[in-house]
């Protein structure tokens, strides 16, 4: 009988190996039945990061564990390092909108009517829906001078999710042509928001929040009670955006194991360790001896 589970990666660079539990998915850590199991898998990790000669271990909580989790899990690991990090939750208990003052409401619906009278939204079915969204993904990436993940993945993630459901790319169209699109992750207790990207000449016609809108009733009507918005690059305008809807802020820790304490990891500066294990969170930058 199968009483948890964890799995993870390991990425060996010329300054040094790093296991990362579920590399860039946000999130790691065990799925295990008891606190027993999540003990034993935890430190197993740990175990076999030291058979395999890895310098650090990082694992990442999840925004839904307590903070009796996150305690346990920083004990099992013997971590060393701790970066927080926030994120913006919503309940599904029923439709965001619904839960709105009148006046926010009001001012939703008018953004909404402006959306539905030019664009229509439905879920990608194809590789080729993928494909056209990665074109906008990576020509808005580069407008904001930010990392995009692999082409590769989102076609892995389409795929897979065809059978195991697990993943939905929601698109905004005008006139039959993509405008951009929201990637989500999907469980049984919480849904990510995984990956989003438009069309930067269409932001007046409020793409994003019709497809959110469409989101919500869907995740709602398969009773899933919570999506994670996941962080933001500060409160900005994104950080605003999901606060609007009704977003409420929590925090979520990275957790990282130094097994070698002369590691050459810890040598490099910054931009050499993004270079050297991008999408991969290894230790927070100030533990870095050319911080």
């Amino acid at each position: 009988m199968l009483a948890g589970w964890t799995f993870g990666t390991i990425t060996r660079t010329a300054c040094g190996a790093v296991l990362n539990s579920l590399p860039l998915v946000p999130y790691g850590g065990v799925v295990a039945k008891d606190e027993q199991t999540e003990a034993a898998l935890l430190g197993r990790m740990i175990e076999y990061a030291k058979e395999a000669d890895v310098d650090i271990v990082s694992v990442a909580t999840h925004p839904l564990h307590d903070e009796a989790t996150v305690s346990r899990y920083r004990q099992h690991l013997q971590t060393d390092f701790v970066f927080e990090n926030f994120v913006q939750l919503q309940s599904l208990e029923i439709h965001p909108l619904a839960a709105m003052k009148s006046r926010s409401r009001s001012a939703f619906n008018r953004k909404l009517r402006v959306a539905a009278e030019q664009l229509t939204v439905r879920q990608a079915d194809s590789q080729k829906d993928v494909e056209q969204w990665l074109d906008i993904y990576a020509n808005r990436f580069e407008e904001i001078a930010a990392k995009t993940y692999p082409a590769s993945f989102f076609h892995a993630l389409f795929e897979r999710s065809q059978v195991a459901d697990f993943g939905e790319l929601w698109l905004a169209e005008r006139m039959g042509k993509q405008v951009g699109g929201v990637w989500m992750l999907l469980g049984d207790r919480c849904a990510d928001y995984f990956a989003s990207a438009f069309d930067s000449q269409c932001n007046e016609l409020q793409p994003g929040t019709l497809v959110m809108n469409e989101v919500f009733s869907s995740l709602i009507e398969r009773k899933i009670p919570v999506l994670n918005w996941q962080s933001s690059p500060g409160r900005g305008g994104v950080y605003e955006f999901k606060r609007r809807w009704g977003a409420t802020e929590r925090q979520h820790c990275y957790l990282s194991t130094l097994l070698n304490p002369h590691t050459k990891i810890l040598e490099v500066d910054a931009n050499q360790l993004l270079d050297e294990f991008p999408l991969r969170f290894v230790v927070p930058f100030e533990q870095l001896k050319s911080h």
